[in-house]
C-alpha cells in the first residue's frame, strides 16, 4: 500500500467506523455508545 496519509496511529470503531485519535477515546466511545466492555479484547 502506498498511501501518504498524514494520520499516524488511527483508532477506528469496528462497530460504526468512527475514527479516534487515541485508544482511550475509542474505548470510551465503545463503552458509551455500544455498551461493550472492550478490555477483554485488547
Amino acid at each position: 500500500m502506498s498511501s501518504t496519509d498524514e494520520r499516524r496511529a488511527d483508532f477506528t470503531c469496528d462497530l460504526c467506523g468512527e475514527h479516534f485519535d487515541t485508544k482511550a477515546e475509542l474505548l470510551e466511545h465503545v463503552s458509551v455508545y455500544h455498551e461493550i466492555d472492550s478490555d477483554e479484547r485488547a
